[in-house]
């Protein structure tokens, strides 16, 4: 049995210890009177933890009018070692948010007495935080790579700077443009984009800078460009890379002088608009080859973002896959869909060469084309099964399909078996039929 004076310097260090933790920590004694609390949950709450000291936990988790429980009035009076719990927290401003509580007993001869030793999480800022850890501005990950994009937009908020985003094909460039200029100082302009990409150099220049009348056959009256119409907000320039060299000229000389003029016409307009730009080619290999002007090149490229292809980000593909069919199945008259484990591993052992878009076609295609609840391989288009599955490839699809029929039967069996532990029970209600005709066509596949 320890000394008083060993327990004197136990609870020395043990206060010691708890004062240096960035976590918030509260001790209370029996009954749930606060004790102590150290420098960090004094910080959270708001409130000095001298002027709490005896005062019970409600004092502190603003619970007295509502008749709730306090979470550490119950644990601090029984046996259990650990519990956690949720409350909420009540601010010195009157303000309360929600908070996890993790609490552990302290044995009497590390404190004097029994104690309850309890950390404090804000939920409120965890929630938050894991919201924009899944979903930003529309843009769905797990991904750290498009966190740092994330953390980028953000850091650029209150600027007008240029910026160039670069990425393959089908990777979100435009969600990112926007979630740029929803981010921005001029969030409540305008947001117009221009494929430089799907126009002839005609047509781009005056969608673009706008035309006069009479400036070209066609042109009947006066047409405002889409650099005109952004004033006060953004214009996007999607393809940024095909844009004839006529245009890129044209471009580089409104981005140093702010200024331009329309198709045909003599009035110098100001420009207004902050210019953001994607590509899904390689601008420095463009440069290098003479495709793309070096200064127009330096001039957009003022902040760049790289986005990652899906490949590079597997922790994205279920999340935008569940998200997708949530949406999908929504659509379909036949109910709610969700993916067999296998098809999960078929989704994420695909390269993805079109990325999320084309995931979310791959998706589509397979609630349209699916019987049932569960989406098998099977389901998927036929170059994902190419890739993904060598056993069901094109070829099989000009077959005789009754082999294909029973083998897809057999799947369907398998897989809802297997989503369910084995339960046929619950594998035969996944499947719709009863536990009889589940056993029977367990045995007929030889999976009995």
């Amino acid at each position: 049995m320890k000394s008083s004076s060993a327990t004197q310097v136990s609870s020395e260090l043990f206060r010691y210890l708890v004062d240096k933790m960035s976590d918030p920590i509260l001790l209370m004694g029996e009954g749930g009177k606060i004790l102590y609390m150290n420098p960090a949950m004094e910080n959270l709450s708001g409130k000095r933890g001298d002027q709490l000291v005896g005062k019970g936990c409600r004092d502190l988790f603003g619970a007295e009018n509502d008749g709730a429980t306090c979470a550490f009035e119950d644990f601090s009076d029984g046996t259990q070692e650990r519990f956690a719990a949720r409350s909420t927290l009540r601010l010195q401003n009157g303000d309360e948010i929600p908070v996890e509580m993790c609490l552990v007993r302290v044995p009497p001869e590390i404190v004097g007495r029994p104690m309850v030793f309890g950390t404090i999480r804000d939920l409120s800022t965890v929630i938050e935080q894991e919201g924009r850890r899944r979903q930003y501005e529309g843009i769905l990950t797990r991904s750290g790579a498009m966190q740092h994009v994330f953390d980028l937009i953000e850091a650029i908020a209150d600027t007008d700077v240029s910026v160039l985003i670069q990425g393959e094909s089908g990777t979100g460039k435009e969600l990112v443009a926007r979630a740029v200029h929803k981010r921005s100082l001029r969030k409540d302009g305008p947001f117009h984009a221009v494929n430089c990409g799907a126009l002839t150099l005609e047509l781009l220049d005056s969608e673009i800078f706008g035309h006069e009348k009479g400036a070209f056959t066609g042109a009947v009256r006066r047409k405002p460009g889409r650099l005109e119409l952004a004033a006060g907000g953004a214009l996007f320039l999607d393809e940024i890379g095909d844009m004839p060299a006529a245009l890129q000229v044209k471009m580089l000389r409104v981005l140093q002088e702010r200024k331009f003029e329309r198709v045909g016409g003599i009035e110098t307009l100001d420009m207004d608009a902050r210019v953001i730009a994607a590509t899904n080619v390689d601008l420095e290999s463009a440069v290098r080859a003479g495709r793309f002007r070096q200064d127009l090149y330096f001039r957009l490229n003022v902040v760049p973002i790289q986005l990652p292809p899906l490949r590079a980000r597997p922790e994205d593909i279920e999340l935008i896959a569940n998200h997708f069919l949530a949406i999908f199945s929504s659509r379909s008259s036949r109910g709610t869909r969700r993916f067999a484990p296998e098809t999960l591993r078929v989704l994420l052992t695909n390269s993805w060469p079109g990325n999320v878009r084309e995931l979310i076609n791959a998706v589509e295609y397979a609630v349209a084309v699916s019987p049932g609840e569960l989406i098998l391989p099977q389901d998927l288009p036929e170059r994902i099964l190419g890739e993904s599955l060598p056993g069901l490839t094109t070829q099989t699809a000009h077959r005789d399909p009754a082999p294909e029929i029973q083998s897809e039967k057999k799947q369907r069996i398998l897989a809802a078996l297997v989503q369910n532990s084995y339960n046929r029970d619950a594998a035969a209600q996944a499947l719709g039929i009863s536990r009889t005709t589940l056993w029977r066509r367990m045995k007929k596949h030889g999976l009995a």
